[in-house]
């Protein structure tokens, strides 16, 4: 769920920045047909018949646009996975202290702790690893292909796709050989 709301936030700040460049462009291109019909660049700036200095466009403009909200999408897509980052560590935080506190009382009433208690461990199968980079690999690989058309940039993917291949076949010939031995 998380990488699908990050894809949709990558999704519409990319949109909305293609959006606001389109609107730039087509700015500039105004402007350069003033410049090509010899009027000033004081000129597009005077636009009131009041005699009031106003940009060549309004606030308004910009908001119906879309450049208001392609800078605040971009915003939001780059603090959003901060955002997530600190709600990840602060509960992580939240539950050692919690840990600690519970073995502090178990040290006060005389009980003996758990090995697993203080220490998480994390059964690190070298298949399983291998079999998730192989398929991250593959996933970047795509990504970054057809993000920028180039394949070059999309064999870093590749990269991580056969280090990934390499850890499956090691954790293959590793599970293979502790089922012989045993």
């Amino acid at each position: 769920m998380k990488q699908f709301i990050i894809a949709l936030f990558a999704v519409l700040s990319l949109c909305t920045s293609i959006y606001a460049q389109d609107f730039l462009i087509n700015s500039t291109t105004t402007a350069l047909n003033a410049a090509k019909n010899n009027i000033s660049a004081q000129t597009l700036l005077i636009q009131n018949s009041n005699g009031n200095i106003s940009l060549p466009f309004e606030l308004n403009d910009a908001i119906e646009k879309g450049i208001i909200a392609s800078i605040i999408s971009t915003i939001v897509v780059f603090a959003c996975p901060v955002f997530i980052l600190f709600i990840i560590f602060f509960f992580r935080y939240k539950n050692r202290k919690a840990r600690y506190h519970l073995a502090e009382q178990a040290l006060a009433a005389g009980q003996p702790l758990p090995d697993n208690l203080i220490k998480e461990k994390k059964t690190t199968d070298q298949q399983t690893q291998g079999i998730r980079n192989t398929f991250t690999g593959i996933g970047i690989f795509i990504f970054l292909w057809a993000l920028t058309g180039k394949f070059s940039i999309g064999a870093i993917g590749l990269l991580v796709m056969f280090m990934g291949v390499g850890q499956w076949i090691i954790g293959y010939k590793q599970q293979k050989k502790n089922s012989e031995n045993k």
